[in-house]
């Protein structure tokens, strides 16, 4: 069994590694696209993604390209939520 990828922690806390749509993505699996197509509104080729914090904003999947989270780390110039001085939020 593999390690976790570092690249893969996404700055809420969760792990990318685990998505949905990156495995639907990795494994080319078309069926599991068409379901997480029905669960999120959207087409086969929008469910691609290799993880929230991938250097290209086109390798991030649609609705992980607008996270409020994502956004207010990057401006802090933090990894995560944990390294905030005002976490836990109230």
């Amino acid at each position: 069994m593999g390690g976790i990828n570092k690249d893969w922690l996404a700055p809420c806390g969760l792990y990318c590694g685990v998505c949905g749509i990156m495995y639907a993505d990795r494994d080319g699996n078309e069926k599991f696209k068409e379901r997480l197509c029905s669960v999120y509104g959207t087409k086969p080729e929008d469910i691609k993604c290799k993880g929230c914090m991938a250097e290209n904003e086109e390798d991030v999947f649609l609705y992980c390209r607008s996270c409020p989270i994502k956004q207010c780390c990057v401006e802090k110039g933090i990894e995560g939520c944990c390294q905030c001085d005002s976490f836990p939020l109230p």
